[in-house]
């Protein structure tokens, strides 16, 4: 929202989507904005993870199978992680080899993703599915 005259604040809608059930904020740093989104895929409840970076204004979202296949409740961002609660995990994404992994759907700004030599995330060979 632009405040600079709090008479006239003008609001800006940053993710709008008609198949939307509900979508909830759940961390933020300076680059990025970490939101959750439920919808439904076939008549079942699906809850993803995205990114709205606010430099380009762009929406990625990690829909992928592997990221699907666990429940998240909220997540936040620590430096180039996440980590996601849920009412049973407590898991840890490195954002870089996701972006190394899934380049078009990168959400970090300062970072190349690497496709050729993709990082290990806890060094061990390792891709979703496996």
């Amino acid at each position: 929202a632009d405040i600079t005259d709090k008479n006239n604040i003008k609001y800006k809608t940053l993710y709008d989507w008609s198949e939307l059930h509900s979508v909830q904020a759940t961390d933020m740093d300076d680059e990025k904005l970490l939101f959750m989104r439920r919808y439904s895929n076939n008549g079942t409840e699906v809850i993803d993870t995205c990114f709205y970076r606010f430099a380009d204004e762009k929406v990625t979202c990690m829909d992928e199978p592997f990221d699907l296949a666990f429940q998240k409740n909220e997540g936040y961002i620590y430096k180039n992680k996440i980590v996601f609660r849920s009412r049973l995990d407590l898991v840890v994404r490195d954002l870089e080899c996701y972006c190394d992994l899934y380049p078009s759907k990168c959400p970090l700004s300062d970072y190349t993703p690497n496709t050729e030599n993709p990082k290990k995330p806890w060094g061990w060979d390792w891709k979703p599915g496996e």
